[in-house]
């Protein structure tokens, strides 16, 4: 039987306020989605208000333990976060928003991870990074990259003789997988533009609710 794993390490600068709600928010959560069913620990979770609301909204979105070790240096003044085994990396990237938020901080946070297995298997290795603003979190997945490229490199082959064909770089390949995904949203609508925009974390200003309004 093989094991699998998600694996990152990364560390963030904080004050001892910050490091220590970031600390506490995460292992209230933990307890939290340890006693998922138990009605009675959410009830009496104890606690600052702001850290047992984040910790609530992180833990109403799962279902097992995360796997995330968080450390925090008050002397080094960081918060090492990390997973030596199966970290849930979409619970870390809320934890890090959440706290981005709490804060108010204009800064942005990156990890990347890895997808490992103590055996080679074919679909065990793989990974990706996370770029996380208090407004936004961008995704990038090596299997999505890998399906999208291939697609792209397959279609271009299809397309032109050899001897038409042009090197791709990165760059290229990025900025035409980009470019689909923005063209899909823009050819439904601005409906699907709006929809694709929050999606991906946009928070429109509040003069420009107030103008939609009737």
């Amino acid at each position: 039987m093989a094991d699998y794993f998600t694996q990152f390490s990364f560390v963030i600068p904080v004050t001892p306020e910050q490091g220590n709600w970031f600390a506490k928010v995460h292992a209230l959560a933990t307890e939290l989605i340890g006693h998922a069913e138990d009605g009675e620990v959410r009830e009496n979770i104890e606690g600052p208000q702001d850290m047992v609301l984040a910790a609530l909204g992180l833990a109403e979105k799962r279902d097992g333990d995360p796997c995330l070790q968080v450390v925090h240096d008050d002397k080094e003044g960081t918060v090492w976060v990390r997973s030596e085994d199966s970290g849930n990396v979409d619970y870390t990237a809320d934890l890090v928003q959440a706290f981005l938020r709490r804060f108010d901080l204009d800064r942005v946070i990156s990890f990347q991870w890895a997808n490992t297995c103590d055996r080679l298997r074919l679909d065990a290795f793989g990974g990706g990074a996370l770029v996380i603003s208090r407004r936004n979190a961008d995704w990038l997945n090596t299997g999505t990259f890998v399906e999208t490229a291939a697609k792209i490199e397959t279609e271009q082959l299809r397309l032109k003789p050899d001897d038409e064909l042009e090197d791709t770089d990165l760059d290229d390949v990025v900025h035409d997988i980009a470019s689909s995904f923005a063209a899909d949203a823009n050819n439904d609508g601005i409906g699907a533009q709006l929809d694709f925009l929050l999606e991906h974390g946009w928070h429109p200003p509040e003069h420009l609710l107030r103008e939609s309004k009737p």
